[in-house]
């Protein structure tokens, strides 16, 4: 398989979301083979006989809030849309690569685990962050209100062409914008709002748009400003260039008939914390409990690996009681709306000082941390303190001041 609309069918047709075990790698290698039928009529009279389809729903299920809806277009239409995208490649990769502020510039990846993926991961955008703060005094964050399912079909010839030539060519097949429109639109009953949220072929086709906008953007944004998808942020000297942006932004957005979302935009004035105060500590916990694993691992006679679930935790602790007479490591769940669990360490007997103990040790002062930022557990200071002290000094955990008291409550 080595055609790019084989290759964007075989890895970017189903949403990231859904499991391994579905997968379209034999519809891609079909595809590779497809009768003339399958491939959309551009001429004047068949572009209005073309094949006209409803995609697959799929609702994604999110904690705390509404349902993510995945699509999964018909294969045809799929087939139709993934053969324009590879075509014209070359227009939209050139499209993307105008913005000055885009982090998320799609790559096709010929052996990747997508066809298509973005430039930077997610974990870009608090380096980006940081950077548009650099000699700033206010900072703008927005983002587009239910980007996908609101672009406007017929924004992709704009985008890609002006709106002036769009217009003006309407019936012209030659342009590609027209012939993603069209294509689109059958995908989806001919609807011409909304593009399927999952494809591969989405992703390019929403960066193509926001990126006309991108290049139209002048000022401060266009040295410290940035773009994850939607997700916009740009530092100002003063709230005056900070308002004129957003000015700015929201007439450029408009024109393609996306909007803004009121609830996430926001001019704030600096310094502000970088990112919510307990994500630092979180990442912490993780790292802490990774190198527990591996000890306990070490511990077991088992080689060092990526640190599993709770279940396996507990697996682990278990060998590890039996093969290290001095140290006992259990793992405590903290209940099923907790986000880490805490690791109670005791000594089997005194002077006893592992390397799976001193690591288990920090997890827990770690995880303690983490849990007062949250305020999910009623720590005092000085109880913080005696867990801290017994880090130090590596007296037992179930020696220490605050393991004695009373049982700590919910609020």
């Amino acid at each position: 398989m080595t055609s790019p609309p084989l290759i964007i069918l075989a890895h970017g047709y189903f949403p990231k979301e859904l499991p391994p075990p579905f997968n379209t790698k034999s519809f891609g290698a079909f595809a590779d083979t497809a009768p003339a039928a399958l491939h959309l009529d551009i001429t004047k009279k068949g572009s209005k006989s073309n094949l006209t389809t409803l995609p697959a729903i799929h609702n994604q299920a999110r904690s705390g809030t509404l349902r993510r809806k995945l699509t999964i277009p018909n294969p045809v239409s799929q087939y139709q849309i993934a053969r324009a995208v590879a075509e014209g490649w070359g227009t939209l990769k050139s499209a993307c690569a105008v913005s000055p502020i885009l982090l998320t510039t799609p790559r096709y990846l010929k052996h990747g685990l997508r066809a298509i993926n973005t430039r930077h991961a997610f974990d870009a955008i608090p380096v980006a962050r940081a950077r548009s703060r650099v000699a700033s005094r206010y900072l703008l964050t927005t983002d587009l209100s239910q980007f996908y399912p609101s672009i406007y079909t017929h924004s992709i010839p704009w985008a890609l062409h002006t709106k002036s030539v769009a217009k003006a060519r309407q019936n012209d097949y030659t342009l590609l914008g027209n012939v993603l429109d069209l294509a689109t639109r059958n995908g989806q009953d001919k609807q011409t709002v909304g593009i399927p949220i999952g494809p591969d072929t989405s992703l390019v086709i929403a960066e193509a748009i926001l990126s006309s906008v991108d290049v139209k953007l002048g000022g401060a944004i266009t040295n410290r400003g940035f773009r994850y998808i939607d997700d916009i942020g740009c530092g100002f000297r003063t709230i005056a260039e900070a308002e004129e942006t957003l000015g700015q932004l929201q007439h450029l957005i408009g024109n393609l008939q996306l909007q803004l979302n009121p609830r996430k935009t926001r001019i704030t004035e600096l310094p502000s914390e970088l990112e919510a105060s307990w994500v630092p500590h979180l990442r912490l916990c993780e790292a802490a409990e990774a190198e527990t694993s591996n000890a306990v691992r070490a511990a077991a006679g088992r080689p060092a690996g990526r640190a599993g679930n709770q279940r396996h935790l507990a697996r682990s602790a278990r060998i590890s009681r039996r093969r290290d007479s001095r140290a006992d490591i259990a793992v405590v769940r903290a209940g099923a709306q907790d986000i880490t669990t805490l690791l109670r360490t005791r000594r089997a007997r005194s002077g006893a000082d592992t390397k799976p103990t001193r690591l288990a040790t920090g997890c827990i002062l770690q995880k303690a941390r983490l849990d007062v930022m949250l305020n999910r557990w009623r720590f005092t200071p000085d109880r913080l303190r005696a867990i801290e002290q017994s880090e130090l000094t590596g007296l037992s955990l179930a020696d220490a001041p605050w393991h004695r008291s009373r049982p700590l409550h919910r609020r």
